[in-house]
């Protein structure tokens, strides 16, 4: 059985950087932080879990300033796991607790290429998923997604859900991670979802739509946005597993008609393996590449029609 625990949800302060060095500033921050959440959250229900939004290692320099892809990955981009990872490692077996974060990141067998990588890191500091982020903000964000390379990512995972929703399965619960942009479309919840996921990271949106659980309950609320704070909400797996198996209308997943969703999604969009031959380049040239052409694809489908005024 698993006990109810506290979730809390750093709301941190953080630079971005111009050198991986410059990470460690952030992690001073984010330990600091961690200690006041942690002992304030603790005092009701013990705290099991700390999630770190996305952007608090690095910021989103890389997307702001339109950085070189390449250059980025050499000089700021990390190793997952690595120095950072390990340093998160420690902060998690200090406090006992699961810690769930992000980082633009490389992948040892593309090393001019990063990622935006979502991890989970256990009591004993050992990083037990990565799930590398589907779908980025694309006018602005050039990470490389796994459809970005999907011929070569199916043959070396496979084309099934762990390879592209993976999710861990815990003494606190089946944690899954979609971050952002992810949660515009459908598809990456219900893949999680049919993974099993029962806990999932959803960093970067503003409150209330990341601290919802299963009924869409307000689990907890932070009304003070000056400076660096966080959130805190009590969870109970036993609670959603029972619910999974005894509702009859909003345990959705099991009412998926997935011969009919096939249909939506039998001809391609969105072109994949955009990035196994080429580095992504900067804003300007994304817009002229691929978000030009694809605005007319869905025109000369008839999905889209054109304004008036062309």
């Amino acid at each position: 059985m698993i006990e109810p625990y506290t979730a809390v949800g750093l709301i941190p302060s953080f630079w971005g950087i111009r050198r991986r060095e410059d990470i460690t500033k952030n992690l001073e921050h984010l330990e600091s932080l961690t200690k006041a959440a942690f002992w304030l959250s603790s005092l009701d229900i013990p705290v099991r879990l700390v999630a770190i939004p996305e952007g608090a290692l690095q910021g989103f320099n890389d997307e702001v300033l339109d950085v070189d892809h390449a250059e980025f990955a050499r000089t700021c981009a990390i190793d997952i796991p690595g120095p950072e990872t390990d340093r998160l490692g420690r902060l998690a077996r200090n406090w006992g607790v699961f810690i769930m974060a992000q980082a633009k990141a490389r992948h040892e067998d593309w090393p001019d290429r990063f990622f935006n990588v979502g991890f989970v890191i256990d009591p004993d500091g050992a990083v037990i998923l990565k799930h590398y982020k589907i779908v980025a903000l694309l006018p602005c964000e050039r990470s490389v997604s796994p459809h970005d390379l999907f011929d070569w990512w199916v043959a070396k995972y496979g084309r099934n859900l762990q390879a592209f929703w993976p999710v861990a399965d815990t003494i606190i619960g089946r944690l899954g991670i979609m971050m952002a942009m992810e949660g515009n479309y459908p598809e990456n919840g219900r893949g999680l979802a049919l993974n099993g996921a029962e806990i999932v990271y959803r960093a970067s949106l503003p409150t209330p739509f990341t601290e919802n659980d299963y009924r869409g309950a307000i689990v907890g609320k932070q009304r003070d946005t000056n400076g660096s704070t966080f959130v805190s909400g009590v969870i109970s797996i036993e609670a959603l597993r029972h619910h999974r198996q005894n509702a009859q209308v909003t345990n959705w997943p099991k009412d998926i008609r997935s011969e009919l969703a096939q249909i939506i999604y039998e001809q391609p969009i969105y072109p994949k393996n955009l990035y196994i031959d080429k580095i992504p380049g900067r804003h300007a040239e994304y817009k002229r590449q691929v978000i030009d052409g694809q605005v007319r694809l869905m025109q000369e489908r008839g999905i889209w029609k054109a304004p008036a005024n062309g």
